[in-house]
């Protein structure tokens, strides 16, 4: 039967109906059947007619029905999809491709629950398919996903969509998910976060038998908000189980997946789409952590990196997968976690320069949901080639040289062969150097480097200095050639200069010795030249002081040199002065070599002595003065003495002169004069000669000013009461200027006994002594008391009278024999009262 057209189609099938409607009247023998008109198929029942569909980066999802499709027809007719048990009723979708090339279609169930599609590129009158999916989900989810990478941008993809089952006609939900492309090197360090990177949350599913990991399908688009999603930094800290840092350079670093199970999302990805530039060595760096379920490779949590080129097709070279148990991941402890540590891979994108590729990392937990994965990622992009310290290099110098870090295995093509990364080389002429990089991946892949030393021929140079020359002149350092990169001079002194031509001003014995300089070209081609330095020596001056008293010349004079200018304007090497006072002169000497140093000398002027005479220049006559001289070393007085001290007597006023030299032999002459002062003439005048003990008398001096008695009074006049004959003698002096003269004068003072008393000791009243009283020499003036008393103390008798006595009796009656007290006082005024108390015996 011949296929009929997409239009011819339309036209048929609804003419069939109506042919049926127009004869089912006749139907059934007769009777009239009224039959359903069927609905019209929809707008985009075929591919001209097909929807436009946008697509976002989140997964916008519009629902869609197939009702009343109808298979589609076309010129050439369209062959059935290659998946999903195509039948009929399909309808058609298109997009037009974003820069990134890579678009994610995804279906969801309606009232449809099974459904198939296929994605086609070319004009709907010549489709070529691109991709079919049956059942991209996990069991149970019928609906298809197809994940395409490397479609050809800005052109019109179309998207077939049909249902399959029992229930292949009905709604469903469609969306087209897109990552935008990025500048070259954009954010592949999440310093910025996530900007720049489309992220994708997920489930995952058994993989096919032999599998080595489980499959990953996303559901929901470019979403970081959730706990599979964070950036660590470096306060993070290390990893809890692993110990490595979760930042691996910069400040921040990715961390995908999580420890959590059976979760809404139990896997995770994040992916860009980059353009390439000139720094083609792609450089991603990863630690994983997975915990072991036991369960085989294709149920196992796993990680896994993908690269793709423009095309979508995978770059082998850096394709990485790995799941539990894997001799690259290290046990924590005994527990069921293991752990790879940072790793490094580079990847050589040189061949897609100006290409937009496309790296995404996937993290997934086992497919039944129980065991965990997380993993942290850290990207750059850097020169795929040799890197060196410099391409230049100088004759003899050592030169660094790096491949691009985290490959394979490296083969340098030195001899020995190297296999480090970095190697030091020391070629003697131009080189060229050769590494073979074999990069890492399931698939490793070989590249060669080359990286070409040449050698610089360097320059010629010279280096001088101006010495010898003399202390504080300047010093000039000269080398060649100018015009060079850099000069670095070093030199005694810890001298350190970087011009070409140097000068050191006032230099001195510390800047002598050899100076250094480095010279570098551009290249960093150095020569290191050294000159000596010499001084001469200054001139070696010996100044003479002089010296002179004052008044007289000195002489100064220096040695040492060939020119002398003294600081009086003197130009000769002696000089006489006569200054008033020491004076120091400056000279400043030339010797042969015209070096000049100063020295100074000294004209002392010495003073004259300083004469100082002592001695009393005051005395009374017939004393003598000591007078001493001093300021000197030795002297002479106008009486030819030489002593420092003489003692003089004179009798008047006298005048002594003194010549005093010292020991600079410097004179001077002083004197110093004495004068003498009369003595007084003491006189003393008496009222008598002797005086009864105990009476009073004055004694009188004159003839001078100030008196001092042997007896210590200070008077003129004394009154003296001496009890035995006494010698009283008087100092008289008088004040001259200070100067106190004195003469002495003496008298006697001849005492003889007024008071000659006896008591008896017992009286007869009747008898020869009948009055009991004192008896003697008795002369009263002043007192006199004689009390009588009976041995009870009952006075019996009492007088004030020296001529009156007891005459024995008591009242008129005699008292009778026996002994009685009694008490005499008697004071004449002149001499210590007499007192006595005693007993008297009564005779009858």
């Amino acid at each position: 039967m011949k296929n009929l057209s997409s239009f011819q189609k339309k036209v048929f099938f609804p003419l069939i109906f109506l042919l049926i409607s127009i004869l089912s009247p006749v139907a059934g023998f007769g009777k009239t059947i009224n039959a359903p008109v069927p609905p019209p198929p929809p707008s985009n029942d075929d591919c001209s007619g097909a929807i436009f569909i946008t697509p976002t980066t989140t997964g916008i999802y519009t629902t869609y029905s197939n009702s009343a499709a109808t298979p589609s027809v076309g010129v050439p007719a369209i062959p059935a999809p290659g998946c999903a048990n195509y039948i009929d009723g399909d309808v058609w979708f298109a997009v037009i491709v974003p820069l990134s090339g890579h678009l994610i279609f995804d279906a969801l169930a309606g009232t449809m629950t099974d459904g198939g599609m296929a994605i086609y590129s070319g004009g709907c009158s010549g489709l070529t398919l691109l991709a079919c999916n049956d059942d991209k989900a996990p069991p149970g989810n019928k609906m298809p996903q197809i994940d395409k990478l490397g479609l050809p941008i800005y052109v019109t993809v179309y998207i077939r969509f049909w249902g399959k089952g029992a229930n292949n006609f009905g709604t469903f939900q469609l969306a087209v998910v897109y990552s935008p492309p990025q500048p070259p090197c954009f954010n592949l360090g999440f310093e910025n976060d996530y900007s720049g990177w489309f992220a994708t949350l997920g489930q995952q599913y058994d993989g096919g038998a032999g599998a080595g990991t489980p499959v990953y399908y996303p559901i929901s688009f470019n979403n970081t908000a959730n706990s599979n999603f964070s950036i660590a930094n470096l306060a993070s800290g290390n990893d809890p189980n692993g110990g490595f840092p979760q930042v691996y350079s910069g400040t921040k670093s990715l961390k995908i997946g999580n420890i959590g199970t059976y979760e809404t999302y139990d896997g995770a990805s994040v992916e860009q789409s980059f353009t390439v530039g000139t720094n083609t060595n792609f450089i991603y760096h990863y630690a994983v952590v997975l915990q072991t379920g036991g369960h085989p490779y294709n149920q196992q949590p796993f990680f896994q990196i993908d690269l793709f080129d423009q095309y979508g097709a995978p770059i082998n070279c850096a394709i990485y997968s790995v799941a539990l148990p894997s001799a690259v991941f290290t046990q924590v402890g005994s527990s069921s976690t293991y752990y790879k540590p940072w790793t490094t891979i580079s990847v050589n994108l040189s061949a897609y320069i100006n290409q937009t590729v496309t790296i995404k990392f996937t993290i997934s937990d086992c497919s039944p949901g129980a065991h965990w994965g997380y993993a942290y990622l850290d990207c750059t992009c850097q020169p795929f080639d040799i890197q060196t310290s410099n391409d230049t290099i100088c004759a003899g110098f050592n030169d660094t040289l790096s491949a691009p870090p985290g490959a394979l295995s490296y083969l340098w093509n030195t001899t020995p062969a190297q296999t480090t990364p970095t190697i030091i080389v020391n070629p003697t002429t131009t080189t060229t150097y050769s590494c073979v990089v074999t990069t890492q991946g399931n698939t490793p892949c070989p590249s060669t480097l080359t990286k070409k030393i040449v050698i610089d021929p360097g320059f010629t140079s010279s280096i001088s200095n101006n010495s010898p020359i003399c202390p504080g002149d300047t010093l000039k350092l000269t080398c060649t050639p100018p015009g060079l990169t850099s000069y670095r001079w070093t030199g005694p002194n810890g001298f350190v200069d970087s011009t070409q031509n140097t000068f050191i001003a006032n230099v001195t014995p510390a800047n002598v010795g050899n100076y250094s300089v480095t010279i570098k070209n551009s290249r960093g081609c150095s020569s290191l030249l050294t000159t000596p330095v010499t001084l001469y020596p200054l001139p070696t001056i010996v100044t003479t002081d002089g010296s002179a008293c004052i008044g007289d010349t000195a002489t100064i004079s220096a040695t040492g040199g060939t020119n002398y200018l003294w600081s009086n304007g003197d130009t000769t090497s002696t000089t006489s002065i006569a200054p008033l006072a020491t004076t120091t002169y400056q000279v400043k000497v030339t010797d042969l070599h015209g070096c000049k140093d100063t020295s100074s000398a000294t004209a002392v002027i010495n003073p004259l002595p300083v004469i100082q005479l002592s001695g009393n220049t005051s005395i009374c006559l017939g004393e003598s003065s000591t007078l001493t001289a001093s300021g000197g070393t030795s002297y002479l007085w106008d009486s030819t003495l030489t002593t420092a001290a003489i003692t003089v007597n004179p009798t008047s006023l006298t005048t002594y002169h003194v010549s005093v030299t010292d020991g600079n032999g410097c004179t001077d002459t002083s004197s110093i004069s004495v004068d003498v002062f009369p003595l007084p003439v003491p006189l003393i005048t008496q009222e008598t000669d002797t005086i009864c003990k105990g009476a009073y008398t004055t004694i009188t001096a004159s003839g001078g000013t100030i008196y001092n008695w042997s007896s210590g009074e200070n008077t003129a006049a004394i009154y003296v009461r001496p009890l035995l004959k006494t010698v009283y003698t008087v100092t008289v002096s008088e004040n001259h200027n200070n100067i106190t003269c004195s003469d002495v004068a003496s008298t006697v003072m001849n005492v003889r006994n007024c008071n000659v008393i006896y008591v008896p000791n017992s009286f007869s009243p009747a008898g020869f002594n009948t009055v009991f009283k004192p008896i003697g020499d008795i002369v009263i003036s002043k007192t006199y008391q004689l009390k009588i008393y009976n041995r009870w103390g009952q006075m019996l008798f009492e007088t004030t009278n020296i001529n009156q006595g007891w005459d024995g009796r008591f009242n008129g009656e005699y008292v009778p024999s026996g002994v009685y007290i009694y008490y005499i006082n008697i004071d004449n005024g002149y001499e210590d009262p007499y007192e006595k108390i005693g007993t008297v015996t009564v005779i009858e």
